[in-house]
Formats: C-alpha cells, structure tokens, sequence
C-alpha cells in the first residue's frame, strides 16, 4: 500500500463551492473513452490472435507493451490516459503534487497481477493443440474449445478480476474524493482539469516544521 501518510487535498477549496473532484460518471465517460480509443488495436490483435496457433504467445509482449505505454506512461507523462484527458480530468497524488513513475504503475498493479495469468491460461490452451485442430476449426468452435479447456484456476482468475471490477465501482461511489481502490494503493486522486493548477499551488506552499520527537 503507498505511504498514506502525507495531507490530502481538501474536499473543496477556498473561493470554490464546486469539488475539485472528477465524479462517477466523468470517470465513467472517460473509461468509455479509451476503450473506443483502444478498440482497433484491440480488433487488431484479436484477429492476429485467431490467426495462428502460437499468435496468442507472439503477441504477448507487444500487448503489454501497449498497455504500459497506453495506462501508465500516460499517466506519468499528461497525468491521465487520453480518454481521461479529452474529459477534462487528471490523475495526481492525493497531495496535489504530480503523479510519478510509482503512483502509475500502482494504479494498474492489481489489473497486472490478474491479467497476466488469464493470458497464460490461454497461451496454454493453444499449446495443448495441433495446428491441424486449430485450423480445423471455425471461430465460434475454436472459441468454445478454448473456454472448455482453460486450466482449472483459470475461472478464479476471472471470478477474483470480475469482484475487482465491481469493488473499484462501489468504493468510489461510497467516498468523498471519489477514490476507487487503486487510487487507495497508489496514493492518487483524479481530479478536475480546471483545478490542476490550484492543486499544485496548495502542494507547493509552505508547511509548518513538525513538531520535535520528545
């Protein structure tokens, strides 16, 4: 968990009635938003991927490759993926200062840690074939040979990243700075563009000392 103990912004800043916070439905849009971004590319690998036995394996790195540029060097570069910035939101640590290499890849360690094994549960699927079977097979067959022969653990996976999806939605609806699960972890908050450089300036202004260890 990222060190917690730093202060927060306000819930709402001086002079301003409006929270700085971006709330459900922008960042709900803004979810929207990349994937009709990332929707060719995704087309793209999924029709390279069906193309050839091994494809899936091929394809791997490179898929991951887009997925740090796409979610995390985004966020450490602009402060937010493109669907987020095209709504007018920003990702910053909880104290205003801007996001870094560890906040951004935090936010997205939990969608790592589970999306990983779910790919290599396929790879082995498509290892445990001939290419004579899959190219034997039409598309809807082949889909339904791979799901009927995913490794046991496979459906944990997708039951323990399905809870995750659904955990991250409720607890940002449930808090005042609409922080979702990830932004907990990685220290962050997502808030308006328009507040972004009031923002920095309460992270930039001078703090008392604190108090000596007695």
């Amino acid at each position: 968990m990222h060190d917690d103990t730093s202060e927060e912004l306000p819930l709402t800043f001086e002079g301003f009635e409006e929270s700085p916070y971006a709330g459900f439905w922008r960042r709900f849009g803004a979810f929207w938003l990349d994937f009709l971004i990332m929707l060719p590319w995704t087309v793209a690998i999924s029709f390279f991927n069906h193309a050839g036995r091994l494809n899936t394996l091929y394809s791997f790195i490179p898929s991951y490759l887009f997925f740090f540029f796409y979610s995390i060097y985004t966020v450490k570069r602009w402060g937010g993926t493109p669907g987020k910035l095209l709504t007018g939101v920003i990702i910053v640590r909880k104290d205003g200062k801007k996001a870094g290499w560890k906040e951004a890849g935090l936010r997205y360690a939990v969608q790592l840690v589970l999306g990983i094994p779910m790919n290599v549960a396929f790879v082995m699927v498509m290892l445990g074939m001939t290419d004579e079977q899959y190219m034997e097979m039409g598309f809807l067959k082949r889909s339904e040979y791979i799901v009927n022969n995913m490794p046991v653990w496979y459906s944990w996976t997708n039951w323990a990243n399905q809870i995750w999806i659904w955990s991250e939605f409720l607890v940002l609806l449930l808090n005042k700075r609409k922080r979702a699960i990830h932004d907990y972890i990685a220290g962050t908050v997502v808030i308006k563009g328009t507040f972004k450089s009031i923002a920095e300036q309460y992270s930039s202004r001078s703090l008392p000392p604190p108090d000596p260890v007695t």
